[in-house]
C-alpha cells in the first residue's frame, strides 16, 4: 500500500504500518479521537513523525476497533515468523 504521507522517511516502522491500517480501515482520525478519548493534535504529530503511539494509545485503539489488524501494526509482515520462534523456544 502506498503511503500518502511526505514525512515517510522520518517516521517509525510502527508509525507508518500504523497510518497505513487507519487508511485501509477508512476511518478518520476524528473517529479515532472520538472513540479512544485521545486528541486530534496527536494525529498531527503522529503523522509528521514528532510522536509514535504509545503502547496504552494502541491498546485502546484495539478496543475501539476490533477489526483492526494488530499484529501487523506491532510486528509488520513478520508477526507469522515471529509466532513460529516462539511456539520453538516455547517447546524447550
Amino acid at each position: 500500500m502506498e503511503s500518502k504521507n511526505k514525512n515517510e522517511a522520518n517516521l517509525s516502522d510502527l508509525t507508518k504500518r500504523f497510518l497505513e491500517e487507519v487508511e485501509r480501515m477508512g476511518v478518520s482520525f476524528y473517529n479515532i479521537a472520538k472513540s479512544t478519548g485521545v486528541k486530534e493534535a496527536m494525529f498531527t504529530k503522529i503523522k509528521r513523525g514528532i510522536q509514535e503511539p504509545s503502547k496504552k494509545f494502541l491498546s485502546k485503539f484495539a478496543e475501539c476497533f476490533p477489526d483492526a489488524n494488530m499484529k501487523y501494526i506491532y510486528l509488520g509482515n513478520n508477526w507469522v515468523f515471529f509466532l513460529f520462534k516462539i511456539s520453538v523456544l516455547s517447546s524447550f
